[in-house]
Parts: C-alpha cells; structure tokens; sequence
C-alpha cells in the first residue's frame, strides 16, 4: 500500500479527546479551537504551581516540579500548543484517557486539587474549570481521514517528518507486522493555524474503542 498519493495520506489519522470537546471539534473542526489558550489552562496553572510553593514544605514539592516542565514544556512530550494525531488508534486511545480528554487540563484540576487536600488556601479563578470540575465525560477518538500532508509535521521536532513517513511506509511493506502497534511512536502535529474540517472527521464508534482497548490491553499497562 502506498502511503501517500497525490499529496495525500492514504491512511487516516487519529486523535484522542473526550466528549467535553467533541461537539466543538465536529462544528468548527480540528485545530479550529486550542482550549489551552481559549480557557488560560498555563495561566492557571502557572498560579496554581506558585501557591504550591509558597505554602507546600519541600517534602511535599515533587508534583510542583512535573507541573513546571509542563509550564516550560522543554522534557519529553510536555507540548500543548498544537493538535497531535497518531497512525495508531493505541496511541490515540491511551491520550483519551485522560479525565478531560486534555493531560494538561487534567493535570490542572489534579493540582488544585491536591493543592486543597494540603489545606493551602487556594481558590479556582478559572470559570471553564470550575465548570468541569465536578463532571464526567466520555472519552472518544476521532478519525481524520484524506489529509494533505502539507498539514503535517512531525510530533517530534528533531526528527523530519520525511523520517516518519518512511517509517510508516515500510510498517505498510511489511504485511506481517502489526501496523497499529508498532506505529505508537510515529506521530504528528497539525501545522498551526491549519485546520481538519469537519467532513474529514469520523467518531470511533464505543465498540471500536472498547476492542481497541481489549486487543491491546497490555499496551495500556505501561
């Protein structure tokens, strides 16, 4: 199979949220909105990480510590400013798991609130978080499918994303290997302010996700 043709992806792409932005990606499409800048996640925590400080004894400072590499975003894959999306459906799912659909979000609550078990007097000046605090939602992969690779680079910005497309093509040259797994690592990011319109977007459906989840359940282990 060949991987791309006519400037086009001739395999989908995925990408892994939760049901509290679902309705927004399927109306205004994926990039339309970075809720990390829309919600002032950084800005949030970054008050969150100094309250911590101030009031928290060293012995309890090391979630302070993950929290400022998330704020500096310079170790491993600590980087919101974009939309990621993986050739496989594991990685997709693994980043749907998170509580909001968002690990920066998620880690924003998980800090207020350990933050607040620790009796520091800290308060939620964020409405969008405030609102979600306290709800459930769903997680949900999405399909991205017929895309330019014109609206590509690589997740990794020290590896070209030649170098990914050529990983990804002998992983299709060789039919005995499993596409999905070994995939996991050769991810990409929409180049920004592009945007994957609605008609390229399918939801996976809750029976897809579920045997996703049982076929490779030793991959979501680690």
């Amino acid at each position: 199979m060949q991987l791309i043709k006519d400037g086009l992806l001739m395999i989908p792409l995925f990408h892994g949220t939760s049901t509290l932005f679902l309705d927004e990606i399927l109306s205004k499409g994926l990039g339309g909105v970075n809720p990390i800048i829309k919600y002032n996640i950084m800005a949030t925590l970054e008050k969150l990480v100094q309250k911590g400080y101030e009031y928290l004894p060293k012995s309890e400072q090391r979630y302070l510590a993950i929290s400022n590499m998330k704020l500096k975003q310079t170790v491993g894959n600590f980087r919101y400013n974009g939309v990621y999306l993986s050739p496989s459906k594991i990685t997709a799912v693994k980043y749907s798991r998170n509580r909001y659909g968002s690990e920066l979000i998620t880690h924003t609550v998980d800090l207020y609130l350990f933050l607040k078990e620790c009796s520091v007097p800290v308060e939620m000046d964020n409405d969008f978080l405030n609102h979600i605090i306290n709800s459930s939602y769903q997680p949900v992969v999405i399909m991205a499918s017929g895309i330019p690779r014109s609206l590509l680079k690589s997740e990794n910005n020290n590896i070209s994303i030649d170098v990914n497309f050529k990983k990804l093509q002998s992983l299709l040259d060789e039919p005995t290997k499993d596409f999905q797994y070994f995939s996991q690592q050769t991810n990409f990011e929409l180049l920004s302010p592009k945007i994957i319109t609605s008609e390229h977007l399918t939801v996976l459906s809750g029976e897809e996700y579920n045997n996703i989840r049982e076929k490779y359940k030793s991959a979501f282990l680690r």
